[in-house]
C-alpha cells in the first residue's frame, strides 16, 4: 500500500517544487534582460498605434489588453512579444508587428500591426464519437463578443440515447490587459454512466441528470503584491459551483440480474443540492498560434463541498505542456504533454472521476474507469504536414494512461492505456474549426480497438467552456 503523503508529494510537492524554481528562473532572466547589461538593444518611442484588417476587434480594446502607456518605450523583443499576446487570443489567425518613423517626428514611431481576424460567431453543429458514445451539439456562441474577447453561448448536448441538456454562459478568458479571468455557466446536464463487470461486459447504467451554476475569478498576483518571484504569470482566484442532482437508480442490462450494483457510489432517489467553494492557483506561459502552442499551464484546484448534513474536500492539479520546434524544411514538430490528478471524499456520482474513450483514455470505451480518486495522462507528438492559407494539416501518434480508485493507496490498482496515431484539418479563418480523428489500441487487450473522432484536440489548455479552468 502506497502511503498518501508519497502519492501527494510524487504527484503534488514535487510538480509544485518545480514549477516554483522554473517561475523563479524566468523571472530572474526577465529581470536579467532588462539590466544595463542589455541596455545596447535598440528602443523605439511608441506614440500611437495603428491596426489594420480589423473588422469586428475594437481597437481601444486592443490598447487596453497590450497594456500600452503612451509614450512607450518598446524594444523590439517587447514588441514580438506584443503579436504573440495577440495571437494567442484566438481571434487573428496572423498577426504582423512593425514600427514606423512618424513623418513629423523621426523620433518617434507609430506601433502598426497588420492582422486578418478570424470568424469568431459560431453556429455549431456537431457530432464527436469516442469509446462507444457519441455526442451531438447544436448551438451558437460569439467569442469576440463586440471586439473585446467576451464569449456568450448557448449549447444543446446529447449523449448517445440520453435526453438532451444544455449549457448556457458567459466569458471574459483574457480580461483586462489578458491576466483576469471572469466567467458564468449554467448547465443542465443529461448523461448515460455504463458499468461493466470483470468480464469487460456491460451489466448496468446510470442516468445522471443535474441542473448546476458555475462562477469562477481569476486575478494576477501583481493586483496585490510587487514581490519579483510573483510573476504576471501567477493568477489566483475561486470557482463557486452549485449543482442540483435529481433521483439516480442503477439499471441492469439483463433481466436475470447476476450482479451487484456497482460498489463505492452512492445513489439517491430523492433530489440532493451541493455547493463547492474551490481555491484556484494558476501559472500559464502559452504561447497559441492556431493549433501550434509553446509553452505550460498548471492548474491547481482545492477547497470544500457541502451537503445538506456534511462537509466534503476536493482537490484537483491539471498540467500541459507544450514544445514547439521548427525544421529547416517548415514542418513544425510539437509535443504536447497533459496530466489530471484528482481526489474527492464525497462518493456520489457527480463526484466520481469517469475515464474512457470519449475524453481520456481513446481505444477503451467510454466510462471504462471510475473513482473518487484519478489520475489521467496524455502524450502527443504532432507534425504539421501543410499549412497552406485556407488549411492547416497536422499529424500525431500518442498514448494515453488513466488510473481510478476508491483511495490514493488503491489509485494504481484499477488502470488503461492505449496508442494510437491521427490526423488534423484546420481551417484557420474560423474559431476552433479543426476536425480530428484518432485511432487507438488498448494496450492491456489490443483486440479492443477504436475510433475517437470530434472538433479541436482531445484535450486543451483554454476552450470556451471552464473545463481547461
Amino acid at each position: 500500500m502506497t502511503p498518501i503523503y508519497k502519492i501527494f508529494s510524487r504527484f503534488f510537492i514535487y510538480p509544485a517544487f518545480f514549477i516554483f524554481l522554473w517561475g523563479s528562473f524566468s523571472i530572474f532572466i526577465f529581470d536579467a534582460e532588462s539590466s544595463p547589461a542589455f541596455a545596447e538593444e535598440e528602443t523605439f518611442q511608441v506614440t500611437r498605434v495603428d491596426i489594420s484588417g480589423i473588422r469586428v476587434t475594437n481597437p481601444e480594446w486592443v490598447i487596453d489588453y497590450l497594456a500600452i502607456d503612451f509614450p512607450a518605450t518598446l524594444t523590439k523583443k517587447q514588441i514580438d512579444l506584443m503579436a504573440k499576446k495577440l495571437l494567442t487570443t484566438a481571434v487573428f489567425s496572423r498577426v504582423e508587428a512593425n514600427v514606423v518613423p512618424n513623418e513629423l517626428n523621426p523620433k518617434e514611431f507609430t506601433l502598426e500591426f497588420k492582422v486578418e481576424e478570424k470568424w469568431t460567431l459560431i453556429p455549431v453543429i456537431r457530432g464527436a464519437y469516442g469509446g462507444g458514445t457519441p455526442l451531438q451539439v447544436i448551438g451558437m456562441y460569439d467569442t469576440h463578443v463586440l471586439g473585446r474577447l467576451w464569449t456568450l453561448g448557448a449549447e444543446s448536448r446529447k449523449y448517445g440515447s440520453s435526453p438532451a441538456g444544455y449549457v448556457l454562459w458567459a466569458k471574459a478568458p483574457r480580461w483586462l490587459d489578458g491576466k483576469h479571468v471572469v466567467g458564468f455557466e449554467l448547465w443542465r446536464d443529461r448523461r448515460r454512466r455504463d458499468f461493466f463487470n470483470d468480464q469487460s461486459d456491460l451489466y448496468g447504467f446510470v442516468n445522471t441528470n443535474a441542473a448546476m451554476f458555475k462562477g469562477y475569478v481569476l486575478f494576477p498576483f501583481s493586483d496585490i503584491s510587487s514581490s519579483l518571484w510573483l510573476s504576471s504569470n501567477w493568477q489566483f482566484g475561486s470557482t463557486v459551483q452549485i449543482r442540483k442532482e435529481y433521483p439516480t437508480t442503477f439499471e441492469f442490462t439483463e433481466s436475470e440480474i447476476t450482479q451487484s450494483p456497482p460498489k463505492k457510489i452512492v445513489l439517491s432517489d430523492r433530489e440532493s443540492v451541493e455547493s463547492k467553494v474551490l481555491f484556484n492557483l494558476v501559472y500559464d506561459t502559452i504561447y497559441v498560434n492556431n493549433i501550434e502552442m509553446d509553452g505550460y499551464r498548471f492548474v491547481f484546484k482545492e477547497g470544500p463541498l457541502f451537503t445538506k448534513t456534511n462537509t466534503y474536500q476536493l482537490f484537483e492539479t491539471e498540467g500541459f505542456f507544450y514544445l514547439l520546434k521548427d525544421s529547416k524544411f517548415g514542418h513544425n514538430w510539437n509535443l504536447a504533454l497533459h496530466y489530471f490528478l484528482g481526489g474527492s471524499s464525497v462518493e456520489t456520482v457527480s463526484n466520481q472521476f469517469f475515464l474512457g474513450g470519449f475524453d481520456s483514455v481513446r481505444g477503451v470505451p467510454d466510462s471504462w474507469l471510475y473513482g473518487t480518486h484519478v489520475f489521467n495522462t496524455n502524450v502527443e507528438v504532432r507534425k504539421m504536414l501543410l499549412k497552406a492559407r485556407y488549411i492547416w494539416i497536422q499529424t500525431a501518434t500518442f498514448y494515453d494512461y488513466g488510473t481510478t480508485g476508491k483511495s490514493w493507496s488503491k489509485l494504481f490498482k484499477n488502470d488503461a492505456s492505449s496508442v494510437g496515431i491521427g490526423i488534423r484539418f484546420m481551417i484557420p479563418q474560423v474559431y476552433r474549426l479543426m476536425f480530428r480523428i484518432d485511432y487507438a489500441w488498448s494496450l492491456e487487450k489490443p483486440n479492443r480497438q477504436g475510433i475517437n473522432a470530434g472538433l479541436n484536440q482531445l484535450f486543451e489548455p483554454y476552450a470556451p467552456l471552464s473545463s481547461g479552468l
